[in-house]
């Protein structure tokens, strides 16, 4: 204001000079406003992102303490004699509404998510056994998969794929059948990478192998694929009260026609879904005393189980416009009446 004061002293008689030079102080005072309105809504937009993460963390958190509570009180509820089963009809399956428990209601946004049984899917670490040899029984379950839809792969292609992951699981460096897929096989596709020679420790690692495709791996919006039916993580048995409808079909042994295997698990799927028949799916047998029609068939009794160990958790947490994902795996034992749920992997999306 002094400056404007001395230049209208100075210049009292060319109004229009102080016309332009009134105009120009405006014109310099709007500027700063502006740029200062601008500072001001960049530190309240980055104050109310910092404060919408935090309350997207911290809700993540409480839906995945909400759904390791659900699994926990899965076992404890149960009478000391009674025989332990999971299926998709208990409250951790509908995690997190529709449970007999009143779900958490939170004033700053709200959670939605799954938990599903990894013991539903088919433990690719276990194709092959510890002297670097194919589990006969697991080879001939996977094999059954990649023959059936969704992937109706021919024998030949059938037969090199399964190679190419027992070379990429396998310790040794000495190539499986006649192509073999060790070291020389990947860098004669130039990949930037070697074959590991060790358990899958990511199921993503399946996508370094190049006869796994794509398609192979994520499947289609309205078909499985690999990813959706394999696990890394599993003590080797499979929950039949959990596993889908491929992967049921897969299970029966080799002389059974395809035709009668797809029926047997839509078989399945039915009986299990019944309300009336979840207390008899804790026997492990249950699919031959229970449903009409299947006596002659046998699953590998050795392979299955009626319940499970390892769960897979997504919880995703909805605070106005921003979206907050947590994926967590967990391991549930059991050890007399005390309950351990041992977190295997975390990440935030």
């Amino acid at each position: 204001m002094q400056i404007l004061y001395t230049y209208l002293s100075k210049n009292n008689g060319n109004k229009g000079s102080v016309l332009i030079f009134v105009l120009l102080m405006i014109s310099i005072l709007v500027v700063t406003v502006m740029e200062s309105m601008r500072l001001m809504q960049i530190d309240s937009m980055s104050s109310r992102i910092f404060t919408t993460n935090i309350q997207g963390n911290y809700l993540t958190q409480s839906g995945l303490a909400y759904a390791r509570y659900l699994l926990q009180k899965d076992l404890q509820d149960l009478p000391e004699d009674a025989q332990i089963s999971d299926h998709k009809g208990e409250d951790w399956a509908k995690f997190p509404q529709h449970s007999t428990d009143m779900a958490p209601i939170f004033k700053t946004g709200e959670i939605n998510g799954t938990i599903v049984d990894e013991q539903s899917k088919f433990p690719i670490n276990y194709l092959i056994n510890k002297n670097d040899q194919f589990a006969s029984e697991y080879k001939q379950i996977f094999d059954r998969l990649l023959s059936s839809p969704p992937f109706s792969l021919k024998p030949e292609k059938r037969t090199k794929l399964i190679m190419a992951i027992k070379d990429w699981l396998d310790s040794d460096s000495i190539p499986s059948g006649d192509l073999g897929f060790e070291n020389p096989f990947y860098q004669s596709q130039e990949t930037d990478y070697s074959c590991k020679n060790d358990q899958l420790h990511c199921l993503g690692e399946l996508k370094l192998i190049p006869l796994i495709t794509h398609k192979i791996y994520f499947g289609t919006k309205d078909k499985p694929g690999l990813r959706d039916l394999c696990t890394i993580y599993s003590n080797g048995k499979i929950n039949i009260n959990t596993a889908s409808y491929p992967l049921l079909a897969a299970m029966v042994k080799k002389s059974t026609t395809q035709e009668t295997a797809a029926e047997f698990a839509q078989s399945m799927l039915r009986y299990r879904q019944k309300t009336m028949h979840f207390e008899f799916l804790s026997e492990r047998d249950w699919y031959r005393n229970r449903m009409a029609g299947y006596n002659d068939i046998q699953l590998p009794s050795n392979l299955i189980t009626t319940h499970s160990q390892y769960f897979s958790i997504l919880v995703q947490a909805m605070n106005g416009q921003s979206k907050t994902s947590l994926m967590t795996v967990v391991n549930r034992t059991q050890d007399k009446k005390y309950i351990n749920i041992e977190t295997k992997r975390k990440e935030f999306h």
